[in-house]
């Protein structure tokens, strides 16, 4: 058993059973949580702030190659000339590893964000059209708008998302993480959150989405 707990002391501790808990409301723990609902789970988002998103609500779109709006619009890619000019623009100072899983899926991750209710608007290139690979979709109303589309279905399905919530440490037992200490920075209010199953997750923006831990 897992479970997160608000430290303060002046109120009765509040209780709430769920399988995952993600520290950290960025677009990263957003859309980490919107997939645990689409898999019928009940995520609960701890986000220090005020302000959902982070430093997620201010682009204006994102990479995406094999999308659905590039087939319709006869758009043609090619993921390792991709690959081959992210890493020679970074001098190699990169795994490519990573660099081939992130630009791979890329397309399914648009195509994902689409499926939610995003629009695109459109794609931008500071390439020569020659040179350019058409590969970088705007958002209609920019990247606060997957934001605000994600948490809508995160609440819609049983998620929940704690604002000014900041996790302030791992509890442990037996050797195993077992929950979370986190507590409302306004109100001061304290929370326990126990990961009612064998198999549960915590995690970061760190973190891989589908990766589970057991505790």
């Amino acid at each position: 058993m897992a479970f997160a707990s608000l430290s303060s002391i002046s109120f009765a501790t509040q209780v709430v059973d769920t399988e995952i808990v993600i520290v950290g409301g960025g677009l990263s723990g957003v859309a980490a949580a919107a997939k645990a609902v689409e898999l019928g789970k009940k995520p609960v988002l701890l986000e220090k702030t005020a302000i959902l998103g982070g430093a997620g609500n201010f682009p204006e779109g994102s990479l995406g190659l094999g999308t659905k709006y590039q087939k319709e619009h006869g758009i043609t890619w090619d993921i390792q000339k991709n690959i081959d000019r992210f890493l020679d623009f970074n001098h190699y100072r990169t795994n490519p590893a990573v660099i081939r899983q992130l630009i791979g899926k890329s397309g399914e991750t648009i195509d994902w964000v689409v499926d939610k209710g995003v629009e695109i608007r459109g794609i931008r290139t500071l390439w020569p059209q020659g040179e350019s690979y058409n590969c970088w979709h705007l958002f209609k109303g920019g990247a606060s708008t997957v934001i605000s589309k994600l948490s809508d279905q995160i609440k819609a399905q049983g998620g929940q998302i704690l604002m000014q919530t900041p996790a302030q440490k791992l509890i442990t037992k037996d050797g195993k993480v077992v929950g979370i200490e986190a507590v409302n920075s306004k109100t001061g209010e304290s929370l326990q959150e126990r990961l009612s199953r064998k198999q549960a997750s915590i995690c970061s923006k760190h973190d891989l989405i589908g990766e589970i831990w057991e505790n």
